[in-house]
């Protein structure tokens, strides 16, 4: 890995440019700023210059947040062209000559159709069908990385494990320009951590996806835009992140990153690698009492950690054909090995007897995954109709080998000594044709069609040792095979009325056939369905100024089990709990019904509600070969309805205070087959603030935290939840270096208490998986020659992907 890095590195420094490397000192100046017909500013305006002589030359910049901005550019004849979201685009023609001023630039309100920006404001503005967090040039950006700044976007939750959730639903996506992330968990979450925010331009989160994203995108979209660049040249960043626990050696990384962007003519290229050595572990403690049988109660107490080096390299291209048509290619390399160490104390007493094991869980895992996407792209018109053909590949090796080590003494003496071997091969092919016609300035239809293909095959081996040799436990031994074929087709509608009210309409249709088959004693059903999924926007101004606005929707969508959860594999999680998968799963299908009140261009509060039949969830119940054993295992809940209201407060406190709050309360109530209904309240929020020390010597204080209550889904019970975390960062070198010195977790407060309760056992776990760290991390941008807009290949396959991966996650983790 390390050599074909180095030779792509070397190929792409190698590249001739047709111009020198270094800033012509000679360039002009021309800035301006930018204002709306009220005298207002527009702030983080989008700045576009090209020249008239050769339009393949193009620079640009974004305003800061006071609508400034400054351009450097040789003498000569340009177009300029000002553009933000909710106004009419600003173009004039400049013939520079000198260094030019041009003043204020007045930019009018326009009549945009439904996925265009309807309210704006500061940081944080408020379209028909998502929120934008416009934090580019702002203090919030300087020195966070991808998720940092993703987490201060309204109702967005994320967790130590990479799960992305809004206003409190699991199984949100991510694209980054208009390309949908293949990753997931833990594995996202180092995507994001290696992505700067300071190239971020804007955030968008679409809560509820329409018709043109795949069905089973339950929980939306967060839309990922990264600042346009200059033309010619090389330009690209070095980063690098290290943290350690400061309580213990439990917690500990890594981060080294680098990317290239290099454009030339037509031809643009593009190249990021990053690693991430890590170490993460926890601690945890509980006690199973069982009710039944021979009222068995067991203690437990042990360590986990987890070595790991998760290597990613990405290289891709576009062509521009013409002015209309480009072509583009994309592949992706990940390679993921790991080794843990589960140690673990348990006692078992049942009256007078007491059993003691002392159990050592060795795994040593390796994963790497490769995908390749391809596109073409044509522009139909002038007024952005266009056409887009989307190819995918992905493939994914899975080879996780364990051993199990457990010595009893006490009333029971034996030894007990096992080994797994679980080899999973996962292929996934989609391709889409999507057509964007656009039927006037005010309306739009979008069309397509979509074919994806998924696979999955699975050995799993279980042996244990006895008189010194392997034998096979024909139990949890078995061969697993799924093949899925989902086809869709989708229209949406939008359109604007004269009064300013804004529609949107659509209708995805998708055909679900799926075969599992297993060599196990589980009995597996064919899937075949049919299923219609509608969506439609309302959005109506209460004012003139459209300062204040309500916002209506609708939404159903279908959530298909994951590859993993349909596995009918066990797992031992220790000598007497087990993860268990259900071949037998069934879609789920959820109706949503949401409100949004916006106020003062930039407020929001929205209400909703989600209506979710057979929703799939994780529960525990008795092992029923084994009543001392416990088992997580998927089920499909006959309901879970879910009620929510978010309130999102960005805020200028000060001229050096910067705020961002975000609230989400949650009633749920969730039933299991032949178990009272569950009702549970939760509340969870999240608030940053930045403090600027020194304007001018770019010097700046974090302060934030988050929390989430107890919250319950099925009959497992998750308790509070807390951190606090703070930092002091730092811009120098004109603006090339950036530090930051932060600490995580102030209070060491990451301890969490899981509750399990069955009819037969109640099962209380409690972990700590989070401690209090101190983390550096150092970056530094170059650039050769001048910046250049980098375009990167779109991709097709969407939701699909996370279903690889999606319901491996710890038990109690489910929604």
């Amino acid at each position: 890995m390390r050599s074909l890095f180095t030779i792509l590195l070397a190929a792409a420094l190698a590249i001739p440019t047709p111009r020198a490397q270094a800033q012509n000192t000679s360039d002009l100046t021309l800035k301006g700023r930018t204002v709306n017909d009220k005298g207002a500013v527009v702030d983080y305006a989008t700045v576009s210059v090209s020249s008239v002589q050769d339009s393949t030359k193009t620079y640009g910049t974004v305003g800061d947040d006071k609508g400034a901005f400054e351009v450097r550019l040789p003498r000569g004849d340009y177009r300029l062209k000002i553009s933000f979201m909710g106004y009419e685009n600003l173009e004039r023609q400049i013939e520079l000559n000198s260094d030019t001023d041009l003043g204020d630039l007045t930019m009018h309100p326009s009549a945009v159709t439904l996925d265009e920006v309807v309210v704006t404001g500061n940081i944080i503005t408020r379209e028909a069908d998502r929120f934008i967090v416009n934090q580019a040039n702002t203090p919030l950006a300087i020195g966070r990385d991808g998720k940092e700044i993703m987490s201060l976007a309204p109702g967005v939750w994320i967790s130590e494990k990479g799960e992305i959730s809004v206003n409190g639903r699991k199984g949100t996506r991510v694209m980054v320009n208009d390309r949908m992330l293949r990753e997931t968990g833990e594995d996202l979450l180092a995507y994001l951590q290696n992505l700067k925010a300071e190239d971020i331009l804007k955030i968008e989160v679409i809560p509820y996806a329409g018709a043109e994203y795949d069905a089973d995108m339950t929980s939306g979209i967060i839309k990922i835009t990264l600042k346009k660049q200059r033309n010619d040249g090389m330009e690209g960043s070095a980063t690098m992140r290290y943290g350690h626990s400061l309580v213990n050696d439990m917690t500990w990384y890594l981060q080294p990153a680098v990317n290239l962007k290099y454009r030339n003519n037509k031809l643009s290229l593009y190249t990021d690698f990053s690693l991430n050595r890590n170490k993460s572990g926890n601690t945890v403690s509980g006690i199973n009492q069982f009710h039944t049988g021979d009222q068995v109660t067991q203690t437990s107490g042990g360590k986990l950690y987890n070595l790991g080096s998760y290597k990613t390299l990405r290289v891709g291209g576009v062509y521009d054909i013409d002015d209309r048509q480009s072509v583009g290619l994309e592949v992706n390399y990940t390679h993921s090995p790991s080794t843990g160490n589960n140690r673990n104390d348990l006692t078992m007493q049942s009256g007078d007897e007491v059993t003691d094991v002392q159990s050592l869980y060795l795994s040593d895992n390796l994963n790497y995954r490769i995908s390749v996407s391809g596109n073409y792209i044509l522009n139909l018109d002038t007024l952005g109709s266009t056409f887009k053909l989307l190819l995918d590949y992905n493939r994914r090796n899975g080879d996780d080998h364990s051993d199990y080590h457990s010595l009893y003494s006490g009333f029971r003496n034996l030894d007990s000594t096992y080994r797994s071997d679980i080899i999973t091969l996962n292929n996934i092919y989609s391709a889409t044709a999507d057509f964007d016609i656009a039927l006037s300035k005010v309306s739009k239809l979008t069309t397509g069609i979509k074919y994806t293909n998924n696979g999955m095959d699975n050995s799993t081996l279980y042996e244990y040792l006895k008189n010194e040799s392997w034998h096979e436990i024909g139990a949890l031994t078995n061969l697993n095979k799924y093949n899925e074929n989902i086809s869709a087709l989708y229209a949406k509608f939008s359109t604007r009325f004269k009064n300013n009210f804004a529609l949107s309409l659509g209708l995805r249709g998708e055909y679900t056939y799926a075969v599992p088959s297993t060599s196990s004693t589980v009995i597996t059903d064919k899937q075949n369905y049919f299923g219609l999924f509608p969506n439609a926007n309302l959005s109506m101004p209460l004012n003139k100024k459209q300062s204040q606005m309500l916002i209506l929707g609708y939404s159903r969508k279908i959530q298909r089990p994951w590859f993993w959860a349909l596995n009918p594999f066990r797992r031992p999680l220790s000598e007497y709990s087990y993860i268990e998968g259900n071949p037998r799963l069934t879609p789920a299908y959820t109706n949503e019904v949401n409100l949004t009140w916006v106020f003062a261009h930039k407020y929001s509060l929205s209400f909703g509600t989600q209506l979710t039949k057979d929703n799939i969830q994780q529960i525990l119940v008795t092992d029923p070969t084994n009543p001392d054993a416990i088992v997580y295992r998927f089920e499909n809940m006959p309901h879970m309805n879910l009620w929510f209201v978010n309130l999102s407060v960005p805020a200028q406190i000060t001229k050096w205070w910067q705020m961002t709050f975000n609230a989400t309360g949650i009633n749920f109530r969730s039933k299991l087959s032949g178990q009272p209904i569950t009702i549970q309240n939760s509340i969870m929020g999240n608030m940053d603030n930045t403090f600027t020390i020194h304007k001018e010597k770019k010097w700046y204080v974090d302060l934030g935290g988050n929390y989430q209550s107890p919250i319950a889904v099925g009959n497992i019970r998750m308790g509070h939840y807390y951190t606090i975390n703070g930092g002091l960062k730092h811009t120098f070198a004109k603006d090339r270096m950036t530090m930051s010195i932060y600490v995580n977790d102030i209070f060491n407060s990451g301890t969490v208490r899981v509750t399990g309760t069955d009819p037969s056992v109640t099962n209380v776990s409690v972990m700590q998986g989070s401690f209090r760290r101190l983390g550096i991390s150092l970056r530094y941008n170059f650039k050769a020659g001048k910046k250049i807009k980098v375009k990167n290949v779109q991709s097709g396959a969407g939701d699909e992907q996370s279903r690889l991966s999606g319901g491996a996650s710890a038990p109690g983790g489910g929604n």
